[in-house]
């Protein structure tokens, strides 16, 4: 019986521990931008790609821009998404 209760605790330690670091990386990853340019000369290969994550307004943007010049492909994709919640607040000014 004292077996099967260190393996229980052991294992929700191990889960709560588990939760806890994803939760801390993904606050910590809040603010997250990542943007890449390639440039290639034998097939012109033109590559842009910008990801961009913000927790305050909540945005997240992914651009991708890509030219290439042997098939000739243009591709652009983007997804923007932004949310904000303003809160407005009431100022009084009194004047004597």
């Amino acid at each position: 019986m004292d077996n099967f209760l260190y393996v229980f605790v052991f294992h929700f330690v191990l889960v709560f521990s588990a939760g806890f670091t994803f939760l801390a990386c993904s606050f910590l990853a809040a603010a997250l931008r990542y943007s890449s340019f390639i440039i290639r000369h034998s097939t012109f290969d033109i590559r842009h790609s910008t990801f961009n994550i913000q927790h305050s307004t909540f945005n997240i943007r992914y651009s991708t821009f890509d030219i290439r010049h042997s098939s000739f492909d243009i591709r652009h994709s983007t997804v923007r998404y932004s949310f904000s919640a303003a809160v407005s607040q009431r100022r009084t000014s009194v004047r004597l």
